[in-house]
């Protein structure tokens, strides 16, 4: 007769394979975590893996495909809790510009490309330190500068 032998390496290394499987088998409906539903001092229906003291408890039987009879109203409820909020009504439309105030936009639109010019027509523009002395800007300075010119120019010139 033939025998068929499993090479010994499996045997030793699932040795406590069996067992463990078995007492995981066993302990799940152990495990199994319950919960517990009450009412608050405000009223509100609470949920807890553990039932607090003083307080008449119902354990809550979890059961596939059932929803509990007031689930519509307390989802209504989350709903009305969690709802995001409204938007605000949008501003009132701006009153067109006075002729001082697009005066004052040309200037400073005017002043925006013009340093926007120079900016990127000198490869190292300079300025004026605290004690009046020439100083040359750094390009990473040069760079934000010029970012800022073209937003103000964007903003101002329209």
């Amino acid at each position: 007769m033939l025998e068929l032998n499993a090479p010994r390496w499996l045997h030793l290394r699932h040795r406590g394979a069996l067992p463990l499987a078995l007492l995981c088998w066993i302990t799940l409906p152990v495990s199994a975590q319950s919960a517990y539903r009450w009412q608050d001092e405000t009223g509100e229906t609470v949920f807890s893996q553990r039932p607090p003291a003083g307080i008449a408890a119902t354990p809550v039987v979890a059961r596939p495909g059932a929803a509990s009879p007031d689930h519509e109203e307390l989802l209504a409820k989350d709903r009305q809790q969690f709802a995001p909020p409204t938007p605000a009504a949008p501003p009132a439309p701006r009153p067109p510009p006075t002729a001082e105030e697009l005066a004052q936009l040309a200037e400073a639109c005017a002043q925006a490309q013009g340093a926007l010019g120079l900016l990127l027509e000198y490869s190292r523009p300079h300025y004026l330190d605290e004690q009046g002395q020439r100083a040359y800007m750094s390009e990473s300075l040069q760079a934000e500068r010029i970012v800022d010119a073209r937003q103000k120019s964007a903003a101002y010139c329209r």
